[in-house]
């Protein structure tokens, strides 16, 4: 039996179930009920349980028919693509001061790593010049002579 409401009402409106609008917009029944809502559609329950929701006609099809260029309506065209070139400007040039940084960084490891070998090296003949001068200074003042 078809349905008498948009000739009656004379406005372009389809009465559908969620299954019906989700098997037309090929979508899962949970994003038909949430696209309803959203959409305010109006809602009939039946008398068997099953709402029936006035669907206007030209959103009763897949996006990719009611939109052939892929974009919604309402959308700026290519809003994604201008956001992401947008990122990238952003995102070169931190970048290669980033990798200057890191340079620097790399430099600057290497030259402490330099330095604190040095120091070891010094540290080291600190100490045998301290051990050398023990040893010459106990052998000079031994009060009884010298030590065999």
């Amino acid at each position: 039996m078809d349905d008498i409401r948009p000739s009656v009402r004379g406005d372009d409106l389809r009465s559908m179930t969620y299954a019906e609008i989700a098997a037309a917009r090929r979508i899962s029944a949970l994003s038909a009920e949430r696209l309803v809502r959203r959409r305010r559609w109006a809602k009939q329950p039946g008398n068997d349980g099953t709402v029936r929701v006035l669907v206007p006609a030209g959103e009763a099809r897949p996006a990719s028919e009611r939109n052939p260029g892929g974009r919604q309506a309402g959308h700026p065209p290519d809003i994604l693509s201008a956001i992401r070139e947008a990122v990238r400007e952003v995102i070169r040039p931190l970048s290669e001061q980033l990798e200057a940084a890191n340079r620097r960084a790399d430099d600057e490891r290497a030259r402490a790593d330099r330095e604190r070998e040095r120091a070891d090296q010094a540290e080291r003949r600190i100490t045998e010049l301290l051990a050398d001068q023990r040893a010459a200074s106990a052998r000079r003042w031994w009060p009884w002579g010298r030590r065999a």
